[in-house]
């Protein structure tokens, strides 16, 4: 501690308590001790005035008992008047002569006194030391703090490998049937049959090959599957065929006049178009 440091500070250390309290203390005392000696006054003066009452056959005396009561607040208030003057003025003087060291007495002190909690040290450290002191107890710090990090990981993981053992303990448990069959003498070997179904099972080609193979001897779908454009397109020469079909056999007159009735492929297409969703659904019923 230098000589710089706040009053009292030092007398503090000495006392292994601030002075102030012991100054709270003592004016306490005396407060207690009117509190104490007011009480046993009262009690006197309220047995003298019972004790009157008696003699006077019962009657009460409430003027005396007002009194006494007023007379006893008057006498506390200026008793505690003149304590709390007198314990301010004792409070100052105590701080100002007893509990204070000046500066010789401060730096006289520091050269013979050792407080009990600086015994054993050694204050005369350089500044450097102080510093590397506090690094390590950074490293310290953060040490204790990553063990802490790992503490809670170590619990998370033993509560998770808890979970993953109880779960394959029933997995076991619901595979536990299975058990017999190696206790069963009778079952030592596979049959050869088993064996060569096996090996006729990996020279079969896969099955996405197959569904390839399928699709391509299929042709693929059909124009009237594959957009809106080739339905329409479908449609048009659907009708174009039967119209021809109707028309064989007849004269030269009559297919002028039923050509001129059919429409054109435009405004089939067109009427196809608006049908929409109703041609579509009925696509099985025109392609028959």
């Amino acid at each position: 501690m230098t000589s710089s440091a706040a009053p009292g500070r030092l007398v503090t250390e000495l006392l292994g308590f601030p002075p102030e309290l012991l100054l709270d203390d003592m004016i306490n005392v005396m407060h207690d001790t009117i509190d104490q000696a007011l009480n046993a006054v009262f009690a006197l003066l309220i047995a003298w005035v019972e004790h009157k009452e008696q003699q006077n056959g019962g009657r009460r005396e409430d003027e005396l008992r007002l009194e006494i009561d007023q007379g006893i607040i008057a006498f506390q208030t200026l008793l505690e008047a003149h304590v709390d003057i007198a314990a301010d003025n004792f409070e100052v003087w105590a701080l100002r002569n007893i509990f204070v060291l000046d500066k010789d007495d401060n730096e006289r002190v520091q050269r013979h006194v050792v407080t009990p909690h600086h015994a054993g040290l050694d204050l005369d450290t350089p500044p450097g030391t102080e510093s590397m002191q506090w690094a390590e107890l950074d490293v310290l710090r953060r040490k204790i703090q990553n063990q802490r990090r790992l503490r809670v990981l170590l619990k998370a993981g033993v509560a998770a490998s808890a979970v993953e053992a109880e779960r394959s303990r029933r997995r076991l448990q619901q595979l536990s049937f299975l058990q017999y069959l190696i206790d069963d003498p009778n079952l030592d070997k596979l049959p050869e049959n088993i064996h060569k179904l096996h090996a006729t099972l990996h020279t079969l080609p896969s099955t996405e090959q197959t569904l390839q193979t399928a699709q391509q001897l299929s042709g693929g779908p059909r124009a009237w599957e594959a957009s809106k454009a080739g339905y329409v397109q479908w449609a048009v020469n659907k009708v174009l065929e039967r119209t021809r079909a109707g028309d064989e056999g007849l004269d030269v007159d009559t297919a002028l006049e039923r050509a001129r009735k059919v429409a054109s492929a435009q405004e089939v297409r067109a009427a196809v178009e608006r049908l929409g969703g109703r041609v579509e659904t009925g696509e099985d019923s025109m392609d028959e």
